[in-house]
């Protein structure tokens, strides 16, 4: 059988008896700061301080703000300007009632003992200030309205800045505003300095200035829309206010800008307000929400009840009861007791939940104010179940009740249902809820008629909790949440249960759908209190009862491995892609960057990687066998929140899917099956963006060798792989490596204590194996960076030949290598000897600190490679700054064959008191320690061996390699036989001279260079046979001489008519060298076959 083993609510908790006798109209629970400030008696209970104080209740967030503003009105703080936020209706106006109060007065407060709390705030000294209240809900477009002056006189004024001045000086202060001695309004907002002028006044009596705001959008709206162009006078108003405020030493403003009514929210009064919180925002601090879900509690208590009847030990003792009945219907009540008891105890003898569900659901409606709309339907409620004796242990749906077997609505209900009517009728719906309460209360009452030992009303209790809970329109109740507000009163489950099923099987409002969701007693889970269905509760249903977890986790699979946007780019740069791997075994561990995609399993959050994905990095297989290539791996995982936005939007989808396929089968109309069709589509399309935008937490080792998690947030612009490149935390090196970096005394502690060398294969895998190294993409980064210490000579690499012998690179691009040989070593210059040395290398400039002069010998080589010796490498464009390096030992055989090669090839020139080589094989036995290696010689023009160029060395139009030598040295010293090869070939080459009929072979050696006869070229001979200079041309040049194969010969001919075309009126004329075979013995009967060809186009052309 139901018990209740304590008193009932009212019993308890003594309602204030002007509450109780009705003597309270309930339109003064509308707090009124216009009137309080007027003080003309009309609402004792706000303009009297000790009433007042006796009904209100200091909330935490209160007394903060009148600590803040107490310390700037006394001159202690900055912050000026102060917004309440919060909607009209949620003890704002309380607040600023509080303010006046206290600074207007703060003296007659102190024998108040319910003040005592906020006076103790201020140690005793409260700053007493001039407040001047703005209620613009009072101020009337056309007639102003009355005000008080600081003296008593009222008047009545029209703009809000000559209010304000009349507030704080009177007639003087409208004087301030003109500026003169005329005390009539003023209809222009006064700037910034006449403001602080007037602020002055005040300030000059000792006292400080508070300004409150109230209501102004409401105001704001109606002033602006008679008349556009005054928006830019409020907003100057505004502003000079603002800032003259934050000037004033000791003067703040709090404001309520936003209004309750929706009308003023159409454009006008949106832009009206972004102005407004522009102006704000620039001096405000955060702002302040005066009642919390929190104080609801103590804000009810203070106003309907007498509190010495409401002390801790009360509430304390009075909780147990009803809480023990509560945990006997409800599992989750009695698991956690402790912490309900707390609960409990803090809202007695309000229910919690109830409190709850109008703070969080209803004050969603424009038309229910927050704490003001608590306190008039409480007012209402109370008052009327404490006359019926409602038994009720806690105040909960019960008082809303009317008197038992009246059939009527409480007077509270009654205006739940006008409200809850009327936010709808704005939704553009029309339900009657008066109406469908009544009905679905006489089914109730029926169904507690014919259930047993149901003596607390508790159906019709489950009926006012499902409409509460069913506001705003789409809102439900689960059944836990009408057991949480019902069990109180110790009903026995089985009972009770019996009661809602009778009750659901013969309501007329319950939403089918909800009801045909029970659970395994056969109770629906949800209630909902509806007037007609719809696609939005069709699919709040399939969702939450049609979609299984399974299906979508499936579905969550699915999308992730198909969303390309993950791993966009990825492929491209040739690394491996691992995605979604079951178990951390599912990724290789090897010396090869990866980019995983982990499992749902492995969410995680920024700066806190979950224990799944910190086993994918640190694990292999299993605990014994940790993952050696930790550098290796870069993991993305989704948000825990992230993910589950994911899921939410997949039971969105599947819902929708589920109620397009439902709205089909029932054949329902077009747009409604269009509707759901549509919905469906939207729904799909989120899924894939809410996916990328879960996996969004990159984890990784940290170069401290910890795992670290941080967000990187996708972009349409960027793929995934990009932006986390990007960013600093993944530590990608994507620019190349310093060489130096890699040496043992670099950053990076890859060698080990006096290691000789270091296996290149070792040193690469080291940057995916160690975390305190720099991710690399591909070993090829390593790879490149020691190529190119070597080419810079800071490494020489060394490795072993198929035939044993071993093969060094230094300073040299390295050929095609195996570099997984295990015997491809990394040598440090200082201890590494070459079994290679590029010729090249011993070019002037190729080598630091080499050459010091024009010339250097053998013997200085033999220095320089002996080994161990410091060079400093200058600046070049690879490399910005200085380079100190080692020069490695290389023996002297080495060294010959290097110098031999150079030799050979032209790079270097080698002489002794006898020899000149270049560009020679080296006679053995000619290399000498004191051998004297060259510069390679340049290149001497053609022209220097020419007639006007070396006289000397001709005869007439003919002369001899050996002449030429000769003269050669007679006048510039001593050259290398080779160095007057390449001249004398470089001008027969640019034919200007040519070998003579009876020249030996050319090239030849010096010893048969006078037997090389030359001589002028055709085309360079005297004109004519005369010795005076070629051919001239007069006027334009009309002589041109090139030298042209046959085919070009053939295209000639082809083009031969335009080519006489284009020179009528002129000798066309061609003067023909033919040459070929040239140095070679031409056979005679080739040389007849050719003549024979010549004689058919002219006699005067011959070979010989």
């Amino acid at each position: 059988m139901s018990t209740a083993r304590s008193n009932a609510w009212h019993q308890v908790a003594k309602l204030r008896s002007d509450l109780l006798t009705g003597e309270l109209p309930q339109h003064l629970f509308a707090a009124d700061l216009y009137e309080v400030v007027m003080q003309r008696g009309e609402r004792e209970m706000y303009e009297d301080p000790r009433q007042f104080f006796a009904r209100t209740f200091v909330t935490h967030s209160i007394r903060e703000l009148a600590g803040d503003v107490g310390e700037r009105l006394a001159g202690r703080s900055s912050k000026a300007v102060r917004q309440l936020a919060l909607n009209y209706g949620g003890g704002k106006t309380h607040t600023q009632i509080t303010l006046y109060h206290l600074f207007s007065h703060p003296k007659a407060l102190v024998d108040i003992p319910t003040a005592a709390d906020l006076l103790e705030k201020f140690r005793g000294h409260v700053p007493k200030a001039r407040v001047a209240a703005l209620s613009f809900d009072k101020l009337d477009v056309k007639l102003g309205m009355e005000v008080r002056a600081p003296n008593g006189n009222t008047r009545r004024l029209l703009y809000a800045w000559n209010v304000l001045a009349y507030q704080l000086a009177g007639d003087q202060g409208l004087e301030v505003l003109h500026g003169q001695a005329f005390s009539e309004e003023r209809d222009t907002p006064p700037s910034e300095l006449v403001l602080s002028n007037l602020f002055q006044i005040p300030e000059s009596e000792g006292l400080a200035v508070l300004i409150l705001l109230d209501e102004v959008m409401m105001y704001a709206r109606n002033w602006v829309g008679t008349n556009l162009l005054r928006q830019g006078q409020l907003r100057d108003f505004f502003q000079s206010l603002t800032q003259a405020a934050a000037k004033a030493k000791q003067c703040a403003v709090v404001a309520s800008l936003l209004g309750n009514d929706p009308s003023v929210r159409d454009n006008i009064g949106k832009s009206i307000e972004v102005e407004l919180m522009q102006i704000f925002n620039r001096q405000e601090e955060a702002r302040i929400q005066p009642v919390a879900k929190e104080d609801i509690a103590d804000v009810l208590r203070r106003q309907f009840f007498e509190s010495e009847s409401l002390t801790e030990e009360v509430r304390r003792k009075n909780t147990v009861t009803p809480l023990d009945g509560l945990a006997k219907i409800d599992q989750q009540t009695e698991q956690h007791k402790r912490r309900e008891k707390a609960r409990f105890e803090a809202s007695y003898p309000f229910h919690p939940d109830l409190t709850e569900v109008f703070y969080t659901k209803w004050a969603q409606m424009e038309n229910f104010q927050q704490t003001r709309g608590i306190l008039r339907v409480f007012a209402l409620a109370l008052r009327e179940a404490a006359v019926w004796e409602d038994t009720s242990l806690l105040i909960g749906p019960n008082v809303f009740l009317a008197a038992p077997n009246t059939g009527k609505l409480s007077e509270g209900l009654r205006e739940l249902a006008e409200i809850a009517s009327v936010h709808a009728a704005r939704a553009g719906d029309a339900p009657q809820w008066s109406r469908l309460l009544e009905r679905e209360l006489g089914h109730a009452r029926q169904a507690q008629e014919l259930t047993v030992d149901l003596k607390n009303r508790e159906v019709e209790q489950a009926v006012v909790t499902t409409f509460l809970h069913s506001q705003p329109i789409g809102q439900e109740a689960r059944l836990r949440e009408l057991i949480l507000l019902m069990g109180h009163t110790y009903p026995i489950k089985i009972n009770l249960y019996k009661g809602l099923r009778m009750w659901a099987n013969t309501s007329w409002f319950l939403d089918d759908e909800k009801l045909g969701q029970k659970d395994a007693e056969g109770i629906p889970e949800v209630w909902r209190l509806g007037f007609k269905p719809n696609l939005t509760q069709m699919q709040a249903d399939a969702r939450r009862n049609r979609v299984s977890d399974q299906q979508v986790e499936a579905i969550l699979t699915e999308q992730i491995e198909s969303l390309q946007s993950l791993t966009k780019g990825v492929k491209a740069l040739d690394i491996a892609l691992s995605k979604l791997p079951r178990t951390p075994g599912d990724i290789t561990d090897n010396p090869a960057f990866k980019f995983v995609i982990l499992p749902p399993s492995a969410a995680s959050e920024a700066n806190k990687p979950s224990e799944v994905a910190k086993r994918f990095l640190e694990t292999y297989t299993n605990l014994e066998r940790p993952r050696v290539y930790k550098n290796s791996m870069l993991c993305v995982a989704p948000s825990a929140s992230g993910l589950e936005t994911v899921r939410e939007a997949i039971r969105d989808m599947r819902a929708w899917e589920w109620v397009e396929q439902e709205v089909k089968n029932q054949g329902g109309d077009v747009y409604r099956r269009s509707q759901a069709s549509t919905r469906f589509n939207e729904a799909k399309r989120r899924v894939p963006d809410a996916v990328k935008a879960a996996y969004c937490i990159v984890i990784t080792f940290s170069e401290k060798n910890q795992i670290i998690a941080f967000q990187a947030t996708p972009t349409d612009e960027q793929p995934l792989f990009e932006i986390i490149k990007a960013d600093k935390s993944a530590r990608i090196q994507e620019t190349a490596i310093e060489p130096s970096a890699l040496l043992p005394d670099g950053p990076y502690e890859i060698w080990g204590e006096g290691e000789p060398f270091k296996k290149v294969r070792d040193m690469v895998d080291a940057f995916f194996q160690y975390p305190r190294l720099p991710k690399v993409l591909q070993p090829e980064a390593v790879r490149n960076t020691i190529k190119l210490g070597c080419r810079r000579g800071i490494f020489v690499l060394r490795y072993r030949l198929p035939d044993g012998s071993m093969k060094t690179y230094w300073r040299a691009e390295i050929e095609s290598i195996k570099w997984d040989e295990d015997s491809l070593v990394l040598m440090l210059p200082e201890k590494a000897e070459l079994t290679e040395l590029t010729p090249a290398l011993l070019a002037p400039g190729a080598l630091p600190d080499l050459w010091q002069g024009e010339t250097i010998t053998l013997g200085d080589l033999y220095t320089y490679f002996a080994g161990g010796k410091e060079v400093i490498d200058p600046p070049t464009d690879e490399q910005p700054y200085p380079d100190l390096t080692f020069v490695p030992k290389a023996a002297p055989d080495l060294i010959q064959q290097a110098v031999i090669s150079a030799v050979r090839s032209g790079n270097l020139m080698i002489s002794d008191e006898k020899i000149m080589l270049w560009k020679e094989e080296v006679p053995p036995g000619v290399l000498k320690d004191t051998t004297v290696i060259n510069h390679r010689p340049d290149a001497l023009p053609y022209e220097t061996i020419l007639p006007d160029a070396l006289p000397e060395a001709w005869s007439g139009k003919s002369t001899n390699a050996k002449s030429i030598f000769d003269a050669l040295m007679q006048k510039r010293g001593r050259l290398p036989w080779t160095q007057v090869q390449q001249v004398i070939s470089s001008a027969k080459k640019n034919h200007q001279i040519q070998s003579s009929l009876t020249s030996g072979e050319w090239p030849c050696e010096l010893v048969d260079a006078v037997k090389a006869q030359f001589e002028l070229y055709l085309h360079n001979r005297p004109a004519n046979g005369a010795d005076e200079a070629p051919l001239q041309t007069i006027g334009t040049p009309t002589q041109k001489f090139a030298t042209v194969t046959p085919e070009a010969i053939q295209d000639l001919a082809d083009n031969m008519g335009e080519l006489l075309e284009a020179t009528a009126g002129y000798d066309l004329q061609f003067r023909l060298d033919m040459s070929f075979g040239e140095g070679q013995e031409i056979p005679t009967e080739v040389k007849d076959r050719v003549n024979n060809i010549l004689k058919e186009f002219s006699n005067d052309i011959r070979v010989t």
